[in-house]
């Protein structure tokens, strides 16, 4: 069954007194448990009477997602979360910035070649930078695995243009929180 049976009548007007009661239960929580479970019921609560989630619920996911994701360590230079989502950010900046200068600076970026080495001009004195064959190496892996999908998704090419060039636009916002990385590290 995909959708949950109709709730019985009066009992969304309970669902303030019935969500306090799992906070409490998730704050407190006797057993090892007992906040999963409360958090759990929650959830589920939340969905069945079509209610958002209060900001705690969201909190707790969220939380619970972070724990998850810093446990799961595999060997090698990308073992961590941390450091996969590092070089997803810099194959993400290296593909919008390849990407925006072929399709919006053609003055710039006559060719793919060109493109590649702008790219890496622009990229000079960041965490993505490159040299041209890393920058088109990470374009295409990135446009294999990513644009393709999105191209047949969206408006085709232009809407893919725009995509680009709004990461293009933030990508010292996109990078920010690995440069911040480095500096603790010295």
């Amino acid at each position: 069954m995909d959708e949950y049976p109709k709730p019985p009548v009066g009992v969304k007007k309970e669902m303030p007194k019935l969500l306090a009661q799992y906070k409490h239960t998730f704050d407190k929580g006797g057993l090892p448990e007992g906040p999963l479970i409360a958090l759990r019921d929650a959830i589920e609560m939340c969905a069945w009477y079509g209610v958002p989630p209060p900001k705690w619920i969201a909190d707790a996911v969220a939380q619970l997602c972070y724990q998850q994701i810093e446990a799961d360590r595999r060997p090698g230079r990308l073992g961590s979360y941390h450091a996969r989502l590092k070089q997803h950010r810099i194959h993400l900046v290296r593909w919008a910035t390849v990407k925006h200068l072929r399709e919006n600076c053609r003055e710039r970026a006559r060719t793919w070649n060109d493109a590649f080495a702008e790219a890496s001009r622009e990229l000079q004195q960041t965490i993505a930078q490159g040299g041209e064959e890393a920058i088109a190496a990470s374009y295409k892996s990135f446009a294999r695995s990513w644009s393709k999908g999105l191209i047949s998704e969206l408006d085709g090419k232009t809407a893919l243009a725009e995509i680009a060039q709004s990461y293009f636009e933030g990508r010292h916002a996109l990078l920010s929180m690995f440069t911040r990385d480095q500096g603790r590290k010295r």
